[in-house]
């Protein structure tokens, strides 16, 4: 990984060039069956010290070199996407085929960096094979991806007359001859040539534009929908963070040594789909309550959580320069479990977990809130769920208030009287919406919401309470409400019209004290905010409570008649 040196009296003249230089290019070679990371991927990147697999990333980029196939499966056993670090702008002199390399082709030495010099990219018939070989060494080994270092020599002194026209030939070869061999391929640091470049590239890996203010250059990648990987070495993530996540970055501080150190400055803004179904059909989550009986008490009820107070969605892209909303990650079978201390270790299930060391935390990192942990494990398809988790020791331990853990395809429920990371004692996870769903169109269970005052009282599914009035007006944790039938809303965007309809039919659960109608979902950046806040327009008294006893088959289960 090497730091880019920007000579800004060149922009100019090297965007004149680039001009000039388009029209003889070649075309992006196609990859249809390349994966490709989506905007926000969540990401690390090491290369020094025993590769750590253990942080909650969807991407892993590692050196080619030294990375044997083994270690590239086992990745991908874990659920995980590998891309090859390959230096094609530089000679250095520590790797195998180093031999290679005539000393025709060898520049000046990169400063800082021993054993390495600049290439001669404009002797591509020299070069081609050489790379051309490190690149079926990669697709070998089964990598996924590339990111070749040092592409952008031309805005450096290495010794040979490098233009803007040598370096877009060069790196548009690279990106083709990725491409061929079914790898998606990132650009690294070559801001000035980014508008020509992005239909070659799947996605950019940028260090420092923070601290160089240069940022702004990245943008066409997103614009393209296509992702940004950004590095800060110095700058503190406060200073850095916050800009990123709204400028669509997916940012992250890292020590220069590239070691497993790493701080994500979008941890769980990520939420992809469960690998596992959420509770059997006939659970009390996933059962149809459009044609229950209106609960005796439902008027009261309302009229406590507040019949004027309108539908607030507690979710959507990013707040206060965190994710907004609850998130959740899925890591595999072979995450390392870490010992967890609770405060109400009598209500709480005993660790171990399988936490990762930067497991997503609701708020994000700093957070003075609930501070929830939802991790889904595959393959045994057990939900873990921690509220006020903090972690300890870099992740190596961490304590929790409290915390529990589901089979997902079972029915039991906690034993009665226990809490679990939600007041009432019931899981978060099924209860979020989730854009996936919203997307596919539909969401096919209930949701969870919070109310400011609940009476000291908890109906099935719930089983724990956590009121401090034994007014029968107030609402008991796990009262279920619906949307009522004939509220119309054709007004409202598709969007919002499938979180409604769920609301009618499956209705939504008061899962825990807060703000009143506060409806829970998972972060993503892909939801529109103006338009979840158009939410508000459906008022408490649109709601009426259901009375769902008829489906319990037993009070211990979740399973419904």
């Amino acid at each position: 990984m090497r730091l880019r040196r920007w000579l800004p009296f060149l922009t100019l003249a090297l965007a004149l060039s680039s001009r000039d230089a388009a029209a003889t290019l070649p075309p992006p070679a196609p990859c249809p069956g390349c994966w490709v990371p989506p905007p926000f991927t969540s990401w690390q990147i090491q290369f020094s010290g025993t590769l750590d697999q253990s942080p909650n990333a969807t991407l892993y980029e590692i050196d080619m070199f030294e990375t044997p196939p083994e270690t590239v499966a086992a990745l991908h056993a874990a659920g995980r996407k590998v891309a090859c670090y390959i230096d094609a702008g530089s000679f250095e002199a520590f790797r195998p085929d180093a031999g290679q390399y005539p000393e025709s082709v060898k520049g000046k030495p990169l400063a800082g960096f021993a054993g390495e010099r600049w290439l001669d990219i404009r002797q591509q018939a020299i070069l081609d094979p050489i790379i051309a070989s490190r690149l079926d060494q990669c697709q070998a080994k089964g990598f996924d991806g590339v990111d070749f270092d040092n592409v952008d020599g031309y805005t450096n002194s290495t010794g040979f007359p490098l233009t803007a026209d040598d370096q877009l030939a060069f790196n548009t070869w690279l990106a083709n001859a990725a491409h061929a061999r079914g790898l998606s391929v990132a650009l690294k640091n070559d801001l000035d040539q980014i508008p020509g470049l992005v239909p070659y590239f799947d996605w950019v890996v940028d260090e420092q534009c923070f601290q160089f203010k240069e940022c702004d250059q990245l943008l066409p990648f997103v614009t393209a929908g296509k992702a940004v990987m950004e590095i800060e070495y110095t700058t503190g993530t406060q200073r850095f963070c916050p800009a990123a996540n709204a400028m669509g970055f997916n940012a992250i501080k890292k020590r220069r040594s590239l070691d497993a150190f790493r701080v994500q400055c979008n941890a769980g803004v990520e939420s992809p789909a469960p690998p596992c179904a959420v509770f059997p059909a006939d659970n009390v989550w996933n059962a149809d309550v459009s044609s229950l009986p209106v609960h005796p008490m439902s008027d009261s009820y309302i009229a406590s959580i507040g019949a004027a107070t309108g539908l607030h969605p507690d979710f959507g892209t990013t707040y206060q320069g965190a994710p907004n909303g609850i998130p959740y990650a899925v890591v595999p079978q072979s995450q390392p479990d870490v010992p967890v201390r609770f405060k109400y270790a009598d209500e709480s299930d005993p660790g171990p977990y399988p936490v990762p060391p930067d497991a997503p935390i609701e708020g994000g990192p700093s957070s003075r809130g609930d501070r929830h942990v939802l991790l889904v494990e595959s393959g045994s398809c057990t939900l873990f769920e921690l509220f006020a988790a903090r972690p300890q020791l870099q992740g190596k331990r961490w304590r929790a208030g409290s915390g529990a853990s589901w089979d997902l395809g079972s029915n039991a429920l906690r034993p009665a009287g226990f809490t679990s990371a939600d007041a009432a004692g019931l899981p978060i996870l099924p209860g979020l919406v989730r854009y996936d769903e919203v997307a596919a169109g539909a969401i096919t269970h209930a949701l969870r919401f919070t109310v400011s005052r609940t009476q000291r009282a908890f109906l099935w599914p719930a089983r724990h309470q956590a009121g401090s009035s034994s007014d029968p007006s107030l609402p008991p944790m796990g009262l279920r409400v619906r949307l009522k039938a004939s509220v119309d809303i054709s007004a409202f965007s598709a969007a919002n019209q499938v979180i409604l309809t769920a609301l009618k039919r499956y209705g939504m659960f008061v899962a825990d004290n807060g703000s009143p109608w506060f409806i829970t979902g998972a972060p993503d950046p892909r939801w529109d905010d103006d338009d979840l806040h158009q939410l508000g327009q459906i008022q408490g008294a649109d709601f009426e409570a259901v009375d769902e006893s008829s489906l319990m088959v037993d009070p211990d289960s979740g399973q419904t008649h």
